[in-house]
């Protein structure tokens, strides 16, 4: 089975926050979710999950992406708007760990995710990610390299710390400027309305 490299942007405003002893535990993670045994439930469910509009009912699903330009641009956004320290947490996992949202989407009857809450590379994991699959937790900057200081937390069985070079000018941005970055998505703009599911 192959794995996938994912990254989780958020604060502790968010759904889900890493903690050092148990990894990210969804707010809804005493809810059942069986997309084989309950589709109908299943699919209540990933649809509340996916509304932006919807902060009130807790979701056993934890957001991630597999594009680190999208989790920056999370970041940015959940700084800019909540002024809170923002962290972005590399995860590795094998593939049949995580739903595949667009694929789940489908699966479940619901058609095709969206156009505005839509991101091909978003993946969820159910109830929790554990503690065994996190790489590292690094506090972000803005900056397309994190620095030695920056890793609040890292995985000693899996992590590989590359040598700290300097940040590339066309991959670094300002964290409060918002100056020159790499989004050829235009991940910002897709991102101001899409933090509350994470």
């Amino acid at each position: 089975m192959s794995q996938l490299v994912l990254y989780r942007a958020y604060s502790d405003c968010s759904g889900s926050s890493f903690k050092r002893k148990t990894g990210f535990v969804a707010g809804g993670s005493k809810i059942s979710f069986d997309p084989n045994s309950s589709p109908g439930d299943a699919a209540n469910i990933l649809s509340n999950h996916l509304n932006w509009n919807n902060v009130h009912i807790p979701s056993p699903l934890i957001s991630t992406t597999m594009s680190r330009s999208k989790a920056n641009a999370k970041a940015k956004v959940i700084s800019s708007r909540h002024r809170r320290t923002v962290y972005i947490a590399k995860i590795i996992v094998e593939r049949d760990q995580v739903h595949h949202v667009c694929t789940l989407h489908k699966r479940l009857g619901l058609g095709k995710v969206p156009r505005h809450w839509r991101d091909d590379e978003e993946y969820v994991f159910v109830h929790r990610i554990p503690l065994s699959c996190i790489v590292e937790v690094v506090q972000w900057t803005g900056k397309a390299l994190p620095r030695k200081e920056n890793y609040i937390w890292e995985n000693p069985a899996k992590t590989q710390r590359p040598a700290e070079q300097p940040p590339s000018p066309v991959l670094s941005y300002s964290a409060i400027s918002g100056d020159l970055w790499d989004d050829p998505y235009n991940e910002q703009e897709k991102c101001e309305e899409s933090l509350n599911h994470w």
